[in-house]
């Protein structure tokens, strides 16, 4: 009211001046010699760094079509819906959803994942000599090794999938080398799980 802007349009009107006003201001970059920049990804586009460094790529996403609302509006497919119908539940008496609508979730789900590996692609052609890239694995109680996220991705690009998780070594490529570090960490008990942190220096 303050503002003037009392009916619902003016007020979201309102809003979306304030908000692209914030995004113009957020643009400017100011050119400071020997400092560490912080920034997102979308923030990095079309600017190089010396070293570049992303931290933890094993942060599980939602999966975009992992949420079950009523409704959803798919490009491609169209309005789809989910049914509370009996005839919808299986001998567990959980709910099926109709053929359309888990459709819609995998191209949801789909596109999602498409646009995270352009923004890890993006943020990884920002380094011009050196990308640092970090997260962790998890050792399950049989001592196997599990990946998620973003690393997950690099691990398999790499094709590092059979490399023994903990040890450090090195591997030659055509571009440059990648160097694997594992940090020292003791295991309290064999029989528990454990989050080892894995990082891959790309030069």
């Amino acid at each position: 009211e303050a503002n003037g802007a009392i009916g619902l349009g003016a007020f979201t009107r309102t809003l979306t001046d304030l908000s692209e006003r914030e995004i113009h201001e957020g643009e400017v970059m100011l050119d400071a010699g020997n400092a560490v920049s912080l920034m997102t990804i979308h923030k990095s586009k079309g600017l190089e760094f010396p070293l570049v460094v992303l931290v933890d790529l094993s942060y599980e996403f939602t999966r975009a079509g992992s949420h079950t609302f009523p409704l959803m509006v798919d490009p491609a497919v169209g309005l789809v819906c989910s049914l509370n119908d009996s005839a919808f539940r299986d001998s567990d008496d959980k709910k099926r959803m109709p053929f359309a609508y888990t459709h819609a979730q995998r191209l949801a789900n789909e596109r999602s994942e498409a646009e995270k590996k352009r923004l890890l692609y993006v943020a990884s052609t920002r380094a011009q000599d050196y990308l640092l890239l970090s997260g962790k694995f998890r050792l399950d109680n049989a001592g196997e090794s599990k990946l998620s996220g973003m690393m997950a991705w690099v691990y398999d690009a790499l094709a590092l999938c059979d490399h023994v998780m903990g040890e450090d070594s090195a591997y030659p490529y055509s571009w440059g080398s990648v160097r694997l570090r594992f940090p020292a960490l003791e295991i309290a008990s064999p029989s528990s799980s454990d989050d080892r942190s894995a990082t891959v220096t790309s030069a």
